[in-house]
């Protein structure tokens, strides 16, 4: 019997016979598995950890592996597991590391949580799929920064402490089922923190939105990751969720076509553990090879990314003065702002250092140029938008306002979103020209983020608690036309911080793509409204955006309270600068 598609190593399989004489097959593991004579033994101690932060109350079992060649004396590398050490992990781990296979690897299995009282005999609430299968960054975070703190202050039996490497180079996650799709998550969340992936059997499927992956791998500017998938024929674990096997295929299908270092062993079987232990050391030798060369992203074949990138260009981080962003803006000359949490707004230089340009009084929202130079400091809990000027002048452009977002066109006139006092309440937008407002939208639910296209014949509005951006044509008065949804964004699956996209800034290149600050990074979109891209950075959210630079092709980002660059390959043109021939739509008859 051999793979439906055989890879770099085989497997041998054995009938095993039941009393009832039916019968099943499974695959052997090799020797790598087995206990080896002369190989060192390693250990493997047991703990128990209860979470205060991420999930507080639940309490796992935690299971570490320490190789007998590790000294204490410099940081081992990491293997994070989900649920328990199996596969024979042990046995493969200490082989390997004896024969300089893997490197030295301490391995942490982190059980699934739950909330255990006494006089129960099972957990009051046990989460593994909501920490496994969940989308989100959650579990990452629980990892991050609650376990791998509290495991520093661990020691081994003998009393060496336990030094881990803070390279994600370093750092490989396994798991099987939930734990798959767990293990796969956490690199594709935090690739700062693991690049290697061995999933079995894994969960791509509709539990908690895992069946999107193919679909975002896709569309995702790729990450240095590298990735091993298991799966068999078989696997219908349960058929309401989805088609687990061909989800596993697809998996490998995206990866491939998304330019990641991947490879599978695809087996006959079902949602059974065999397979995977037969396959695992192979696995992990392929995963370790060429170690310590660093794992880098591969190219996407992604066209739209590829309209959009320019080939090599990454992000730069930029100096700030220790201070941090919320919001960012690029006056006429392309020179870039941003504000801090107080309102002290900063200006960059060429070199992108930061120094203090003035200071607005409160705290800041968003911020746009006029092509005079002024700049508009929105203020919501001054319910203001103040007016700065290049001299140094400081006045009130519009009060009474709890605005969000502003931006300014090339007549001067202002247009500003105002959120409702809470998520449910209609959204208003305004348009204010010559001292006077007037309402041209309202319904949408918590407007924040506006843009005028290059052509200037449309309006686009972000609507930050769903999906959607809505589109509307641009009248010469400044009115609008025929609203209607248009940009349909992806969303992380519920998080604490609610089921949305968090969108804010909006730009637009001369190419009529749109570029959309989420919780998910910049989402890149098409002229007919279809996201096609989306571009992340390690510090994940992305809070404002702005084109800047001498041509306006920088796009300056702010997430993690840090601004970065990054050229992009066509430019914008600025709301605030004239376009000759540029012809709004006369209004309908």
């Amino acid at each position: 019997m051999q793979f439906i598609k055989r890879i770099c190593f085989a497997f041998a399989l054995v009938a095993i016979f039941a009393p009832s004489a039916h019968s099943q097959t499974r695959y052997l593991d090799g020797p790598d598995s087995q206990s080896q004579p002369g190989v060192p033994k390693g250990d493997l101690i047991p703990f128990k950890f209860t979470s205060q932060k991420y999930f507080p109350g639940s309490t796992c079992s935690v299971a570490v592996y320490v190789p007998a060649e590790y000294q204490g004396d410099k940081p081992a590398c990491l293997c994070l597991g989900y649920d328990g050490p199996g596969f024979q992990v042990r046995n493969v781990f200490d082989n390997l590391i004896y024969k300089k296979e893997m490197p030295v690897t301490i391995g942490v299995w982190v059980a699934p949580s739950g909330i255990f009282v006494q006089g129960h005999k099972k957990a009051l609430r046990y989460i593994r799929s909501y920490e496994y299968d969940s989308m989100n960054a959650d579990y990452a975070d629980y990892i991050i920064n609650e376990v791998m703190p509290w495991l520093a202050q661990q020691k081994t039996r003998d009393g060496k402490p336990i030094l881990i490497s803070s390279d994600p180079n370093d750092h490989m996650a396994m798991g099987a089922s939930t734990g798959g799709i767990g293990s796969f998550t956490i690199a594709w969340e935090r690739p700062d923190f693991v690049r290697r992936v061995f999933s079995a059997i894994g969960t791509f499927v509709g539990m908690r939105g895992g069946d999107m992956y193919p679909t975002l791998i896709r569309k995702t500017e790729p990450k240095p990751i590298r990735v091993f998938l298991q799966d068999g024929a078989k696997d219908t674990w349960n058929p309401a969720f989805d088609d687990w096997w061909q989800q596993n295929l697809s998996m490998e299908e995206s990866l491939r076509f998304a330019g990641y270092d991947v490879n599978h062993a695809w087996g006959v079987l079902g949602h059974e553990g065999s397979t995977a232990s037969s396959c695992f050391p192979e696995a992990i030798k392929w995963l370790w090879r060429d170690y310590p060369k660093p794992i880098v992203a591969g190219v996407s074949g992604n066209d739209w990314l590829k309209d959009v990138l320019v080939v090599g260009e990454t992000w730069h981080p930029l100096d700030q003065v220790n201070a941090t962003a919320v919001a960012v803006a690029s006056d006429p000359a392309g020179s870039v702002y941003f504000a801090d949490p107080a309102g002290v707004i900063y200006k960059l230089d060429d070199s992108g250092k930061a120094a203090v340009y003035a200071k607005s009084g409160a705290p800041v929202s968003s911020m746009a140029f006029g092509g005079d130079g002024s700049l508009m400091v929105v203020q919501p809990d001054a319910q203001k938008i103040l007016k700065l000027t290049a001299d140094g002048h400081k006045s009130v452009a519009l009060s009474g306002i709890r605005a969000s977002h502003v931006i300014v066109d090339s007549k001067g006139r202002l247009y500003v979103s105002e959120p409702g006092l809470h998520d449910e309440l209609p959204s208003s937008v305004w348009l204010v020209a010559d001292g006077k407002k007037t309402l041209i939208d309202s319904g949408i639910r918590d407007a924040t983020g506006l843009l005028i296209s290059p052509d200037r014949t449309r309006l686009v509005i972000a609507e930050a608690h769903t999906r959607w951006l809505f589109d509307s044509l641009l009248q010469p008065d400044g009115t609008i036309q025929f609203r209607e949804h248009y940009y349909w964004l992806h969303v992380d699956e519920v998080t604490t911080d609610g089921d949305w996209t968090d969108a804010s800034d909006l730009a637009m290149d001369v190419n009529e793509h749109l570029f959309a600050a989420t919780r998910m990074g910049v989402q890149v979109g098409d002229n007919e409204g279809r996201i096609a891209g989306i571009l992340t950075l390690p510090s994940g959210p992305v809070r404002s955006l702005t084109f800047g630079g001498k041509a306006f092709d920088t796009l300056y980002v702010v997430s993690g309270g840090k601004i970065f660059k990054r050229t992009m390959l066509h430019p914008t043109v600025p709301s605030f600068v004239a376009v000759p021939g540029a012809n709004s739509p006369a209004p309908a008859k």
